[in-house]
């Protein structure tokens, strides 16, 4: 049921593409880098509501996961270390709104597990 063509949502997603350095306002580089992504590409997959447990840790709120994208085989070329637009997309809000947690594939499927973000 979930691979029915009516269940599947839009959203957007881009890979890393590497890192460039930092430099200050006089042109110096900072020895940090920042992460530079690909343009966001658009797919469908099928999208669960947000769910998951929250549990208190000393060091804050623990939420491993919210929502589980499913798609078939093929898929795009996720990584861990994509970033979504899921709800919004990427001329509305510039900046992502989930990370992937996890990657599970199957035979046939394959299912993402995803967090929300706050991103400044």
């Amino acid at each position: 049921m979930r691979g029915l063509e009516r269940n599947m949502r839009d959203f957007w997603y881009s890979n890393v593409i590497g890192s460039i350095p930092v430099v200050d306002e006089q042109g110096f580089e900072t020895g940090e880098t920042e992460i530079k992504y690909s343009d966001p590409i658009r797919v469908r997959g099928s999208i669960s509501p947000p769910y998951g447990s929250a549990s208190h840790e000393m060091f804050g709120i623990d939420v491993p996961y919210e929502m589980v994208i499913t798609m078939f085989l093929p898929s795009p070329d996720f990584s861990e270390d994509s970033v979504l637009w899921i709800g919004y997309s990427p001329s509305e809000r510039p900046k992502h709104t989930h990370i992937i947690k996890s990657i599970s594939k199957s035979l046939n499927i394959v299912q993402i597990a995803v967090a929300r973000v706050d991103v400044s």
